[in-house]
């Protein structure tokens, strides 16, 4: 993201400096606007790095392909060197994308084996929010219902893969079978 921010900070005011100068030519001034243009694009694909990295990728690509043609037509060849830059950090954001898509086996997460994640409640001790409500009360059902609804959207939104969201349940489930006694 920062270099995305740099590059397009350094990109966008020589470019500017291009398109505003009064002795450049037509074809120059273009290439400036361009540049500007191209410069625009990295700052919102830099926005998105961090929560859409795929769309900082695509932004990234976007300008590069801009630049790089751009800056082989025309006399601002600088234009071209910004664009190189530009699929250098996209090629770096699709790696990272897809490093970051795969689970790593060397560190498994806490979740797979089983265990919930704590909560910190306002009294500053630990709770785990998954752990059933107790005593086979309807509130008990609705409250495990609830969990079950929340490891639901955990799994859709991507921050647990199936096996974690298996074990969770299994968990949730088998924690109900013995504090109830009732069989699910």
């Amino acid at each position: 993201m920062i270099m995305g921010l740099a590059l397009a900070a350094i990109m966008g005011l020589q470019s500017f400096s291009l398109l505003s100068h009064p002795f450049a030519s037509e074809a120059a001034s273009s290439a400036g606007g361009t540049g500007v243009l191209s410069a625009l694009i990295v700052v919102v694909g830099a926005s998105f790095t961090l929560h859409y990295p795929i769309a900082a990728v695509v932004g990234f690509g976007l300008a590069a392909v801009l630049a790089i043609t751009t800056g082989s037509n025309s006399p601002f060849t600088d234009l071209q060197v910004w664009g190189w830059g530009l699929s250098v950090l996209a090629v770096l954001g699709v790696i990272a994308t897809l490093k970051t898509a795969t689970p790593n086996s060397a560190s498994p997460s806490p979740f797979a084996q089983g265990s919930a994640p704590a909560a910190i409640t306002g009294d500053g001790a630990t709770t785990n929010p998954f752990a059933p409500a107790g005593n086979g009360s309807p509130s008990a059902e609705s409250n495990l219902v609830d969990q079950l609804e929340r490891l639901g959207r955990l799994r859709a939104s991507g921050a647990l893969n199936e096996a974690e969201f298996a074990a969770m349940k299994a968990s949730l489930l088998t924690d109900r079978q013995t504090t109830t006694g009732v069989r699910t």
